[in-house]
C-alpha cells in the first residue's frame, strides 16, 4: 500500500507513470513501472528539428 501511495504522489508532481513489464505466474500478476519526467517544450522543438534535419539528409541520399 506504501508503495500505491508514493506512486500517486509522484503522478501529482507531474511525473509519468510508465508500464515496462507483465509477469504472469500461476494467479498472481506482476506489473513492473518506471517513474519519469515529460520533456520540457525546449526539448521537444530540439527533438523535432534533429528528426527533420535526418529526414532531409536521407532525401538527398536517395
Amino acid at each position: 500500500r506504501k508503495e500505491i501511495d508514493k506512486l500517486i504522489a509522484a503522478k501529482g508532481q507531474g511525473n509519468t507513470i510508465v508500464p515496462l513489464e507483465l509477469m504472469t505466474r500461476s494467479h498472481y500478476i506482476k506489473l513492473r513501472i518506471a517513474v519519469g519526467r515529460g520533456k520540457k517544450h525546449y526539448d521537444k522543438r530540439e527533438t523535432l528539428k534533429r528528426r527533420q534535419q535526418e529526414r532531409d539528409i536521407e532525401r538527398q541520399i536517395l
